[in-house]
């Protein structure tokens, strides 16, 4: 028998490759075996360096991926790989890869974001790993990637101007509603993909998230009153999804981009940019690093502002980390009261402090931010820097 969260488990070789399965049934360890040994038999794990690279990634992701990973979380990876690996690596032979090769695909992704360069050259490091584990490379070519910055850093909320001009910009923009969910609700920019009418209770004031980065992110939130009565406006079906492209299709990350692209042109117009010939002229007033999952972080912010204990806070936004804590920590109704309680508070004061935002923004334009930081020494203390 394995651990608690995989009981089921089952150790030793086959045609002398060693192989460790575990699970949490004993149907899925079956299955998981079966599959490893499929693996085996293929030749994939015992045909030394010569592998194809592309060929290790098809039974890398099968017997070593698949297993541990949701579907959705499968497809962002294999995704990955087709994009940014396979293009250039692909077709050699996976002992012929140097670390030279690995810091050109990293080098590559210079002006994606962090997050995206980071599981890339995880990735990598994750295949090549395996790899080596499997004897079929000496070293693993991908250890010391050096990471190009990441065009959004760490992350940040938006500033109460930007905001403030967003909430205006959304009162008459498709992407409106869209974007107000992200804020009210701390839903992953990909998770409005999978929202569904079937996902909103409207008596109890409450909304179901369907993540899928982690087994947390399955979470249940309040929403606010004005939110539930514009999705309940949509008349959206149980099965049928809330957000959809402009072919009446659910949304994707392409047709997330075009949308935010679209609205932050039109943040920008009211921010004062000029146009011409229907293109928006530079200087731009909205920040560069201003996106859509800024306004998750703002939630995350809201929550803390309105003083929602710290483990409430944790299962509102679908973290996993602390997972020892967590499993003494269960989701009950008392708890969701507590943060839908305390949000109504906050909100009524910060509404009006957006109200005051607004009414600064149409009197005295809007105020380009040169730089936009959370580091209070730099606002409270600048001469220490």
């Amino acid at each position: 028998m394995g651990s608690t969260e995989y009981p089921y488990r089952k150790k030793g070789s086959y045609a002398g490759i060693p192989y460790d399965i575990k699970a949490k049934t004993e149907e899925e360890l079956g299955i998981k075996y079966a599959r490893r040994i499929d693996a085996i038999k293929k030749g994939t794990l015992t045909s030394g360096g010569s592998t194809l690279v592309n060929r290790w990634a098809e039974k890398y992701f099968d017997a070593y991926v698949a297993e541990k990973v949701s579907d959705g979380v499968l497809d962002d990876r294999k995704s990955t790989y087709k994009n940014h690996i396979a293009p250039y690596i692909g077709v050699m032979k996976i002992r012929d890869v140097n670390s030279g090769h690995c810091q050109n695909i990293a080098n590559n992704m210079k002006g994606y974001s962090k997050d995206r360069i980071d599981k890339c050259c995880q990735l990598m490091y994750n295949m090549f790993k395996k790899a080596k584990s499997e004897k079929l490379i000496y070293e693993n070519p991908a250890e010391d990637i050096v990471r190009p910055q990441g065009e959004d850093g760490k992350g940040r909320p938006a500033t109460m101007q930007e905001r403030a001009l967003m909430l205006m910009v959304a009162k008459d923009h498709r992407a409106g509603l869209w974007l107000h969910t992200i804020l009210y609700c701390g839903m992953r920019p990909s998770e409005t993909d999978r929202f569904k009418g079937g996902h909103i209770n409207y008596d109890a004031g409450l909304i179901y998230i369907d993540g899928t980065k982690s087994e947390s992110a399955k979470r249940i939130v309040p929403a606010p009153a004005h939110l539930l009565a514009d999705l309940k406006a949509l008349n959206r079906g149980p099965n049928e999804y809330i957000f959809k492209n402009a072919y009446g299709d659910r949304m994707r990350k392409s047709s997330r981009a075009k949308l935010w692209n679209n609205f932050k042109r039109e943040m920008n117009i009211r921010a004062g940019c000029r146009v011409y010939r229907n293109e928006v002229q530079e200087p731009f007033m909205i920040a560069e690093d201003l996106i859509p999952y800024c306004f998750r972080h703002s939630y995350a912010t809201d929550l803390k502002d309105a003083k929602i204990p710290f483990r409430i806070r944790q299962e509102l936004l679908g973290h996993a980390g602390d997972s020892v804590t967590d499993g003494y920590t269960h989701r009950t109704e008392t708890s969701l009261k507590i943060a839908t309680a305390l949000l109504e508070k906050f909100r009524v004061d910060q509404d009006k402090e957006v109200q005051l935002m607004q009414q600064k923004i149409l009197q005295e334009g809007y105020q380009k931010e040169e730089k936009i930081t959370e580091d209070l020494t730099h606002k409270f203390f600048p001469h220490l820097l």
